[in-house]
């Protein structure tokens, strides 16, 4: 005994009720030409939204991690450039610093060296000045360069012309010197006294210690 169940338009294939204690028999294969039956294919469960939440949360997750990585990246690039920008600035600073310090002592150094030079040219205006007024005050230096040289033999003096004769009248009164040669050199300057002696030549002349105060102002200087 057999029959078919229908549903809907979709005719299933037949059952056969068999009597108790028959045995189980097959479906007969379908003749040609008898109409197949189809059965439409059943769609993929759909997610549950359980599992559509942890998707969302995934992906949210997955994006604020490489969100957060490229903050970091980024803000880690920016502290580098902004150190290294500070590094180049700090450089520049103490360069600069270091440029006006020595702009600064060069610019002192400068001006003393100029004040000395204007001392030691007013100085030297004075002298000149003090010689042709009163002669007699070449007489200091001749002193002075007698004491310097101590006792040395002195053979002679070569001075100013305008000098001469106030010179060898006082060393003609010096004790041990009225041997002592003075002679008028017209090609020297006013103030020129050189003292010639068997052991060199000592300069005792106006200028010639202007000179020598006036280099070593500036080597304390410098």
């Amino acid at each position: 005994m057999s029959s078919r169940i229908v549903r809907g338009s979709h005719v299933v294939e037949p059952v056969i009720w068999r009597s108790l204690g028959e045995p189980a028999r097959h479906p007969a294969a379908p003749q040609a030409g008898a109409a197949m039956t189809v059965r439409p294919a059943e769609p993929p469960p759909a997610p549950s939204e359980e599992r559509l939440a942890a998707l969302e949360r995934e992906a949210r997750a997955r994006q604020e991690r490489a969100f957060s990585e490229g903050y970091a990246k980024g803000e880690a690039a920016g502290r580098a450039a902004e150190r290294e920008r500070a590094e180049i600035a700090a450089a520049a600073f103490t360069h600069a610093l270091a440029e006006l310090a020595e702009a600064r002592r060069k610019l002192r150094r400068d001006c003393e060296e100029d004040c000395v030079k204007l001392s030691v040219a007013i100085a030297r205006r004075v002298l000149h000045r003090e010689l042709s007024v009163d002669p007699e005050a070449m007489l200091g230096i001749v002193k002075a360069a007698l004491a310097r040289l101590e006792g040395r033999e002195v053979d002679r003096i070569r001075t100013h012309p305008d000098d001469a004769a106030l010179i060898r009248a006082h060393i003609e009164r010096t004790a041990g010197r009225a041997h002592v040669q003075v002679l008028g050199d017209a090609g020297v300057a006013r103030g020129t006294c050189v003292f010639e002696t068997a052991r060199g030549n000592l300069d005792a002349s106006v200028e010639t210690q202007l000179m020598e105060i006036q280099r070593g102002l500036v080597d304390r200087i410098r």
